[in-house]
């Protein structure tokens, strides 16, 4: 297991102001059987962005393409990865030294395909620490949680970081890429479809990841986005919490609670009517409102 190859998918749009010190972190990594793949979305930033990814030259290897939102950028990484791993990587993020090994190690003394995810740290512009990701109360350290588990965890309250997990390509093949419609909640969305695949997820405690909370962040700028994409994901996975994932009533209210704490008004209302068409208005000692 020790010498798979792990791609580190760079997706970036107008990143000059943080590129450079993400691929260093990439390239900064013990663990050395690593691919360092930088994603150009469309920058229209004169070249900037293009600038600082040349400047690499075969350290790395960079593609341009039309802008189309990071998960098309993801997505176009992935369809050029040579690697037994994805890991991604912001532009505006960093990697801790040790974040691609000791994730490789957890993974190498599982029996079969397991998704890693380290700890991190939520920081500012200025890379001063907010906040780390995961506390005590979400989840226990170097376990192996089933994909029920996890699926469980993140429709109650847990949020999973993109760039803190380690994923194997296979389950790329079996879920299927990142949605190209999605440009809010298109990670969330993908940790249902990996947890509905079945694949099982151990927790690393090593803080791995810097993520930069700054304001000029899609989340920051463009909340409607949130209203729509959570819609959509409402449509989509409605019906396989309830029938394909836990199989459990309570699960199906504690998403539409969850929708409604986001204040995704259509996402409630798609649940409700899911629930009103199948006999689930009365869930446990609970009552769905609408």
């Amino acid at each position: 297991m020790n010498n798979k190859r792990v791609s580190i998918i760079i997706p970036v749009y107008n990143g000059s102001n943080y590129l450079r010190e993400a691929i260093d972190s990439a390239l900064n990594q013990t663990y050395t059987n690593t691919e360092v793949i930088v994603v150009n979305d469309g920058s229209d930033d004169g070249g900037a962005t293009e600038k600082i990814a040349l400047s690499y030259g075969e350290k790395i290897r960079y593609y341009y393409k039309p802008n189309g939102g990071v998960s098309s950028a993801l997505n176009f990484g992935i369809s050029k990865m040579t690697g037994d791993f994805f890991s991604w990587l912001s532009h505006d993020d960093m990697y801790s030294p040790k974040k691609i090994e000791k994730q490789i190690a957890a993974v190498a003394q599982l029996s079969c395909a397991t998704i890693a995810v380290c700890n991190g740290t939520l920081v500012n512009a200025n890379a001063e620490s907010v906040r780390v990701f995961y506390h005590k109360n979400d989840i226990q350290w170097n376990t192996v949680f089933s994909g029920r588990e996890i699926l469980k965890k993140i429709t109650v309250n847990l949020e999973i970081n993109g760039c803190s997990l380690l994923v194997p390509r296979e389950a790329f093949t079996k879920a299927g890429g990142f949605d190209e419609s999605m440009r809010y909640t298109q990670d969330r969305d993908m940790w249902y479809r990996l947890c509905f695949e079945g694949y099982p997820w151990v927790f690393v405690n090593y803080n791995g990841v810097l993520s930069r909370v700054h304001p000029q962040q899609v989340t920051q700028t463009r909340r409607d986005l949130l209203f729509i994409d959570s819609e959509k994901m409402a449509k989509k996975i409605v019906a396989k919490i309830l029938f394909d994932g836990c199989k459990e009533k309570d699960m199906l209210l504690q998403y539409t609670l969850r929708c409604a704490r986001l204040g995704c008004r259509n996402a409630v209302n798609v649940c409700v009517t899911f629930a009103s068409e199948h006999g689930l208005l009365c869930v446990g000692d609970k009552v769905l409102i609408f």
